[in-house]
């Protein structure tokens, strides 16, 4: 089984990424959480952990669980595969600036780019900004694979591009991956 860790950050998507986990855990995979510092103050840890995340981490050094203490090395040598759902502007902008100021951040920079996938999730008009369009393009020039985001309601009331991939579709093309890499 593979092991993968989830990143998650404080998009109000974030309900969404309890939903992916429950699903990686039925497919028996194993899975670690990584929350940003603000993730953590939009959905407690302990969400994570009651839905079958082998661990749930935030502190850039060092994060504890009740078994051990991991950082950002040890994770990123233990998961197979990275993947960020959903993944605000703020986040994209410090992985692709090479910014390691988070947990989540560092793990990223210590993670193979082709093992890392990134589920944004903003306003259309933060993901239209020339800006953050210029860092996904940087993102996915090494290798990091982007799913979606998807036009639709967004959380503002508008309609637009910029709206979290279904869960279905992000674990579609995990699966995918995971299956060219047996």
């Amino acid at each position: 089984m593979p092991n993968i860790i989830l990143g998650v950050t404080s998009s109000i998507a974030i309900y969404k990424s309890a939903d992916l986990l429950r699903q990686l855990v039925k497919k028996d995979w194993n899975v670690k959480v990584v929350m940003t510092p603000m993730a953590k103050e939009m959905v407690s840890p302990l969400l994570f952990s009651s839905l079958g995340a082998e661990g749930v981490y935030w502190d850039l050094f060092l994060s504890k669980t009740v078994e051990k203490i991991e950082s950002h090395i040890s994770l990123s040598k233990w998961g197979e595969y990275l993947v960020i759902a959903p993944c605000t502007a703020n986040t994209i902008s410090k992985i692709s600036l090479g910014i390691a100021d988070n947990l989540l951040t560092s793990l990223a920079l210590s993670f193979k780019p082709e093992r890392t996938i990134i589920a944004p999730a903003m306003h259309t008009q933060m993901y239209l900004a020339p800006v953050i369009q210029e860092h996904i393009h940087r993102l996915t020039s090494i290798g990091v694979a982007i799913i979606g985001p998807e036009q639709g309601d967004l959380a503002s009331g508008d309609q637009g591009v910029g709206r979290l991939a279904g869960v279905e579709k992000i674990l579609s093309y995990l699966e995918r991956v995971v299956a060219s890499n047996l």
